[in-house]
């Protein structure tokens, strides 16, 4: 590892330690200088599972169960390392190059026999993916992604994928971009007042009412991007409204997360929503396909902010 890689990955320790502390939910468990033996591992880490991850040297061979982390992998220098994907990332990931890797099946429940055939030193996936791989626990290292809350999380995920896979530098270096746009986004929506700030509900799911609620990223965006969430002070993440109480909240904007089934004119066309003022105002939108947990995220960020605001935004 040369010196300015040693120095960047110590420090990017520290950040991460001290996002943990702050609800980040990276923890820093042991980082060494050497990278030799399986007796003085490259890197210990606790992943967002809780688990102790052992790397004995560095990843060369990667398997990514998460269209995200394919494209913050790619970003930082290290897309040819990735082995295997899933089916997902292979047909909607990014950058297009993402699409010709090997498959291992869906996400939530890759073929096993693939993923050994591949022979990767390191696997990283969120924990939907565990009741299908954590058979593999003990034979091959995996990372274990926490579910990003916001877009601080998500920075902090790619400056961990920097970590796990000595790319500190340009992991630091992608991190510092996303931070200059996502700045100048918020630098025009902080100041809003609560009566400048339009009412949003962001649909998540093809389940009508299902939409992201506090401690989720959709939060975060909707705020960061000057909006109000309807769902905001809703018990669960991720709750399904009925649909008298969304239109009796009466949002001012509809947004439809892009991975979803439904359509604009879908939502316009539901028994009742034309009361609402978003649908009676033309202002329900699907997202585009970018992936919010990636080096894009604060794409979506501008996205959203531009249709709360498009009179702050050309």
């Amino acid at each position: 590892m040369s010196e300015i890689k040693k120095h960047v990955g110590i420090w990017l320790a520290i950040i991460i330690l001290i996002s943990a502390a702050f609800g980040g939910g990276y923890i820093l468990a042991q980082m060494s200088e050497n990278q030799t033996t399986t007796e003085n591992p490259y890197l210990t880490v606790i992943d967002g599972e809780g688990r102790t991850v052992v790397l004995p040297d560095v990843p060369e061979r990667i398997i990514v169960l998460t269209p995200g982390y394919a494209e913050t992998l790619y970003a930082i220098g290290c897309g040819d390392k990735i082995v295997g994907v899933d089916n997902g990332t292979a047909e909607k990931g990014y950058p297009p190059e993402v699409r010709q890797k090997p498959t291992v099946g869906k996400a939530w429940n890759p073929s096993l026999e693939k993923i050994i055939e591949m022979e990767p030193d390191l696997i990283i996936a969120y924990p939907y993916s565990r009741n299908a791989i954590s058979s593999l626990e003990e034979e091959i290292p995996i990372y274990y992604v926490a579910y990003e809350k916001s877009l601080e999380d998500v920075m902090d995920g790619i400056r961990m994928a920097g970590l796990l896979t000595d790319d500190g530098e340009e992991a630091e270096s992608v991190v510092s971009e996303m931070q200059m746009h996502i700045d100048e986004i918020v630098n025009k929506t902080k100041g809003l007042n609560r009566t400048m700030r339009p009412l949003v509900y962001f649909e998540t799911s093809s389940v009508i009412g299902k939409c992201a609620g506090p401690n989720t990223e959709g939060n975060d965006l909707i705020y960061k991007a000057g909006g109000i969430n309807i769902a905001a002070d809703e018990p669960t993440s991720y709750p399904i409204l009925s649909t008298e109480y969304i239109i009796e909240r009466n949002p001012d904007v509809i947004l439809i997360q892009w991975y979803t089934k439904t359509t604009v004119d879908d939502v316009k066309n539901r028994p009742g929503w034309d009361s609402i003022n978003a649908v009676k105002n033309n202002r329900v939108y699907k997202l585009s396909e970018i992936s919010g947990v990636g080096p894009r995220a604060w794409m979506v960020l501008e996205e959203i902010a531009h249709d709360l605001h498009p009179e702050l935004f050309d």
